[in-house]
C-alpha cells in the first residue's frame, strides 16, 4: 500500500463531495487518410488497451478504511479490466467540429468511477472529415502533470507503427487489504499523528514564531534607523514599483456546475510563434499570457460585460525535486497581472515580462520573498477526518462568491513531444489540453505542442458560459496573434487598420 500525500488526498476528496474533481484531461485529433493500416474505432480501443494495461499506475485504485480515520491508499486492483476504462462515442451527422467540442465537453463533465483505477479514455468517431479524436481523463490524485505526460507519451510512436492488439497478461499483484488491515493502518497513523508528529509540529511552530518575532523587531529597528538617517541627511529612498495584482470579479468567477463543460481550441504554427517571441524579446509563455489577455477582452466585449480592472492569470509551476516521489504533486502558483485594460499590446507585454521575471527570481531563491522552514511535520498532523470535515463544510456553505479574488483564470503549459509522433500508425494532427476548472475559475487555458503545431485548449463551465459564445475566446487569441504580426511588420501603423478578413480566415482554420 502506498499512502497519498495530503495534497493528493485533497485532489481525490474534492471530487466526491459536490465539488468538481481536478482531473487532468486532454486529447488529440488523428486522420487515417494516408495511413497504411486499417483503422476503425475498435482498432483504436484495442491499441489503447494494449498500451495502458502495461503501465503499473493504470492498474492501481484508491481505498480508505471504513471509518475514514487513516490516509487514502493506492493499491493494486485485483479485478482490473482495461476495457472498463475505454469507451467509444459516435457523433451525430454531420459530425462537425462544433459537435465534437460539445461531445468532448460531455465527456469532461462525466465523473470517474470511484471503485476503479481513476482514469478513462474515449474515442470519438463519425467526424465529417474522417478524423478520429481520442481524449483522456486522469485523476490528479494519483499522478502529477509530468507523470501524466509519461502516460500519454506511452501511446505514441516516433514512426508509423501498426496498431497493437490487446493480449491479456497476468500481472503479479498484491492481495487487496482487508477492512481490518486498513483499520489497523489507520490506528497506527493516528498514534503517530498524536505522539510523533504533533510534538514535532509544536516545536517547529514555536521556533517559527520566535524567528518571526526577531525578524519583526529587526525590521522595526531598521525602519527607525533609516527614518532618522533620511531625516538628518535628506536622503530620498527610491522603492521598486509594485504591481497591482487585484483581480476584478467577473461573471466567470463564481461557483461552477458539476456537470456542464464546454471546450474550444485553436492551433498555430509553433515556428512562427517562436519567431514572434524572439523578435518581441519574450518567452513563449509570456506571449501566451498576452494572447489570453486579448482572449478574455474579446469574450467580455462580445457578451457586453464591462470589466473594471486588469485580468490576473495564475500560472502553476511544478516544484517537485529529486526528493519527491514520482507520482506526488508539489506545486506553486505565480499570479501575473496582464494589464488587459491597456490597449497597447507592446506596453502590456512589457508589464507581463517584468512580472514573470520577478516570479522566476523568487522561485530560484534570488528574489526578495523567502520560504522559511519545512512544513512536513505540521502537514503530517492533519487527520483525514479534519480534511473530510473541511470538504463537507465547503460543499455545504459554498463560499466561492465571498472568497477574495486571487485570479480570473489560469494558464498551464503542458510539455509535448518536439517531433512528429504517431498513434496507431497515424500522424497526430494536434494535441488539445484541457485544464480543469474550479470554483471562481469558470474558464481555464492550457497550451501544448506536438511537432510544429502549438495548441491552445479552452475549458469552460457550461453554466457560466453560453456554448454559442465559446468562439469568442478563440477570436481573441487570433486577434492578438494577427495584431502582433502586424505590429512587427508595420511599427508605425495601428493594428486596427489590418483587414478583418484575415481574422475570419484564421478563426475558421482553428477548428480544421
Amino acid at each position: 500500500m502506498e499512502r497519498l500525500s495530503l495534497l493528493d488526498q485533497v485532489f481525490h476528496k474534492i471530487g466526491g463531495k459536490g465539488i468538481p474533481a481536478l482531473n487532468m484531461q486532454g486529447g488529440m485529433i488523428i486522420n487515417p487518410a494516408n495511413c497504411e493500416f486499417k483503422i476503425d474505432a475498435q482498432v483504436l480501443v484495442d491499441h489503447l488497451a494494449s498500451r495502458m494495461s502495461k503501465l503499473d499506475i493504470m492498474r492501481k485504485k484508491l481505498v480508505q478504511d471504513p471509518l475514514k480515520l487513516g490516509d487514502v491508499k493506492l493499491i493494486d486492483d485485483p479485478e482490473f479490466d482495461v476495457y472498463k476504462h475505454i469507451s467509444v462515442v459516435t457523433l451525430p451527422k454531420p459530425g462537425n467540429y462544433e459537435q465534437l467540442s460539445h461531445a468532448i465537453g460531455e465527456f469532461s463533465a462525466k465523473s470517474l468511477d470511484a471503485d476503479l483505477p481513476p482514469w478513462e479514455f474515449c474515442v470519438f468517431d463519425g467526424i465529417e472529415d474522417g478524423s478520429y479524436a481520442v481524449f483522456q481523463k486522469l485523476s490528479h490524485a494519483t499522478m502529477d502533470g509530468m507523470t501524466a505526460m509519461k502516460v500519454i507519451q506511452s501511446i505514441f510512436d516516433l514512426e508509423p507503427t501498426a496498431p497493437e492488439t490487446f493480449e491479456p497478461v497476468t500481472f503479479k499483484t498484491k492481495p487487496a487489504p482487508t477492512k481490518l488491515a486498513l483499520l489497523g493502518e489507520a490506528y497506527n497513523e493516528t498514534v503517530n499523528r498524536s505522539l510523533v508528529y504533533m510534538p514535532r509540529a509544536m516545536i517547529q511552530i514555536s521556533r517559527m514564531a520566535a524567528g518571526a518575532s526577531k525578524d519583526a523587531l529587526k525590521k522595526r529597528f531598521d525602519a527607525l534607523v533609516n527614518s532618522q538617517v533620511e531625516e538628518a541627511e535628506s536622503i530620498k529612498v527610491d522603492t521598486a514599483p509594485k504591481h497591482e495584482c487585484k483581480a476584478p470579479r467577473t461573471s466567470l468567477n463564481r461557483a461552477i456546475s458539476m456537470d456542464k463543460r464546454l471546450i474550444a481550441f485553436a492551433n498555430y504554427d509553433l515556428k512562427l510563434l517562436k519567431a514572434l517571441s524572439k523578435k518581441l524579446d519574450c518567452t513563449l509563455n509570456e506571449l501566451c499570457l498576452l494572447m489570453i489577455s486579448d482572449s478574455l477582452n474579446t469574450y467580455f466585449k462580445g457578451v457586453n460585460e464591462e470589466i473594471d480592472g486588469n485580468f490576473v492569470i495564475g500560472v502553476p509551476m511544478n516544484t517537485r525535486d529529486e526528493t519527491t516521489p514520482d507520482r506526488g504533486n508539489k506545486l506553486s502558483v505565480s499570479l501575473i497581472n496582464t494589464y488587459s485594460a491597456n490597449e497597447n499590446l507592446l506596453e502590456r507585454l512589457a508589464g507581463i515580462k517584468e512580472q514573470t521575471q520577478a516570479a522566476k527570481q523568487v522561485r530560484s531563491g534570488k528574489g526578495k520573498t523567502k520560504i522559511v522552514g519545512n512544513f512536513d511535520n505540521i502537514i503530517a498532523t492533519i487527520s483525514p477526518i479534519v480534511l473530510d470535515g473541511l470538504v463537507m463544510l465547503l460543499d455545504k456553505v459554498k463560499p466561492w462568491s465571498k472568497l477574495p479574488m486571487i485570479g480570473n483564470t489560469g494558464l498551464s503549459n503542458v510539455p509535448g513531444p518536439r517531433s512528429e509522433v504517431y498513434f496507431s500508425g497515424m500522424p497526430v494532427k494536434c494535441s488539445i489540453p484541457m485544464v480543469p476548472i474550479a470554483p471562481n475559475f469558470g474558464v481555464n487555458f492550457g497550451v501544448t505542442s506536438i511537432g510544429n503545431v502549438f495548441s491552445f485548449g479552452i475549458h469552460g463551465c457550461g453554466q457560466l458560459i453560453n456554448e454559442s459564445d465559446m468562439h469568442l475566446f478563440v477570436d481573441g487569441l487570433n486577434k492578438a496573434y494577427l495584431d502582433l504580426k502586424f505590429i512587427l511588420k508595420n511599427p508605425t501603423k495601428s493594428p486596427s487598420s489590418r483587414r478583418t478578413k484575415k481574422v475570419d480566415a484564421l478563426i475558421s482554420s482553428s477548428y480544421s
